[in-house]
């Protein structure tokens, strides 16, 4: 297929040490412990980022040293896409990856875009990818439930106050459509919340009672049982 052009960039970390009040700029380490994973996006000469392509940052010392990676994985790779959430579970072992935007991608293999269209059209399936992080490998994962297929949606990942081996995924907002910058809000998908047990993957839906007005966008964070939304475009 056609290769696609890389982009390289610097990426300055400036760290914020909130005890101190004090801000300083990371340095190279090449013995890095807590790492970010990156992946994903585009510039903003519609070059797209992800497929089998991972960034990571290992940080150590507090911030104050840090070195990136490029990493090819493996497996069930995604296509090319942004607007998509991933979060880490399981202790950071294992990224999970759901929904997003693409482009053309004339690169992609019939079996690659067929896949991605799946996820897109048919709305009573889910399709989440998980990438293993240790191997680099990506299997993916499709169930019946859950909100479809969203892109500039809300996501997070967050652990069972009882019992803090079980974690769970959940989504909310967005659209369920290639939607653009902003898309239409008559194309937006409503708030209310899908939950992925990420032990068993069964999905359970919230109560659709009293929802936030549709939007994409958005910010939020679990806080005991409760999900907060704050802001977006809608």
């Amino acid at each position: 297929g056609m290769e696609r052009n890389r982009v390289s960039a610097n990426c300055n970390v400036l760290v914020l040490d909130i005890q101190q009040q004090t801000v300083w700029q990371a340095q190279n380490d090449p013995d890095g412990r807590a790492r970010i994973a990156v992946y994903g996006g585009y510039e903003p000469q519609g070059t797209e980022f992800g497929r089998d392509e991972l960034y990571e940052m290992t940080v150590l010392d507090g911030g104050r040293c840090i070195k990136w990676r490029r990493r090819t994985t493996t497996g069930v790779v995604p296509l090319l896409r942004y607007h998509l959430t991933l979060h880490s579970f399981d202790s950071g072992r294992t990224l999970v990856l759901h929904g997003g935007d693409h482009g053309d991608q004339d690169d992609a293999t019939d079996d690659a875009l067929l896949a991605l269209n799946a996820e897109i059209d048919n709305a009573a399936e889910t399709t989440v990818y998980f990438l293993e992080v240790a191997s680099g490998v990506w299997r993916r994962h499709r169930s019946m439930g859950g909100p479809g297929h969203r892109t500039h949606h809300f996501g997070c990942v967050y652990a069972d106050e009882e019992d803090p081996t079980r974690e769970y995924l959940v989504l909310a907002g967005g659209s369920p459509e290639n939607s653009g910058q902003f898309g239409t809000p008559d194309d937006y998908a409503n708030t209310q919340a899908h939950v992925l047990d990420l032990r068993g993957l069964a999905w359970t839906a919230g109560s659709s009672e009293v929802l936030p007005p549709p939007r994409i966008r958005t910010s939020g964070h679990v806080v005991g049982h409760y999900l907060l939304l704050v802001g977006g475009w809608g």
